[in-house]
């Protein structure tokens, strides 16, 4: 699907990001690094594939350079 992706998964992957360290104002940054590109870009299949990355355990805040 290369829709861009939703807002309802744009918010819930701010809300794992958070939930893995990132300080708000650096998660933007830290989602960025994860896509390898700006989020904006980020379609709906990335973004699935990431939240369920994401909620298996997968990636922490260190991964961007941020401190969990």
């Amino acid at each position: 699907d290369n829709a861009p992706m939703s807002d309802s998964q744009r918010r819930f992957l701010f809300r794992l990001a958070s939930q893995k360290g990132v300080k708000p104002d650096e998660a933007k940054a830290w989602l960025e690094a994860r896509f390898a590109c700006e989020l904006k870009t980020v379609s709906r299949a990335q973004a699935s594939r990431l939240i369920d990355e994401l909620q298996q355990g997968g990636g922490n805040g260190a991964a961007a350079g941020g401190t969990p």
